[in-house]
């Protein structure tokens, strides 16, 4: 599967703002998610490479993405060569510090998580999220 980021609106394909049920039903109907043990707020989609993240009242602010899945930003592909990746975005005008084992592109949304030097998720979340 392949997304487009969209900063502060979520993917093209998953908005930030869907009710869980909708995207269960509708958006990714064809595929298996699970919901971690003590993490209610949480569907992973393994077979993807997504993990979603749900608000209070179960609609969709943060998503996360790892292979086989890919996403885009800007024409940028996230899940790409770290060094490429930071070139391309710092070019955009996006430029981020690495702490804890990413770069939180706060300006975005968007954090890259890459703790061994190469980048194995990205995430977009919605305003608000790591307040």
């Amino acid at each position: 599967m392949e997304l487009v980021f969209e900063p502060g609106n979520g993917t093209d394909l998953l908005p930030f703002g869907l009710k869980r049920t909708n995207i269960k039903a509708d958006v990714l109907a064809q595929l298996e998610s699970q919901t971690p043990p003590g993490e209610p707020e949480i569907d992973m989609y393994r077979s993807e490479g997504l993990i979603l993240g749900y608000d209070t009242a179960d609609r969709l602010e943060f998503i996360e993405v790892t292979h086989p899945s890919s996403c885009l930003l800007g024409g940028i592909a996230l899940l790409g060569d770290l060094k490429n990746v930071l070139v391309s975005m710092s070019a955009q005008g996006h430029k981020a510090p690495f702490e804890d084992g990413s770069y939180d592109f706060k300006d975005l949304g968007i954090v890259l998580y890459c703790p061994s030097g190469t980048i194995e998720s990205a995430a977009i979340y919605q305003e608000g999220y790591y307040d």
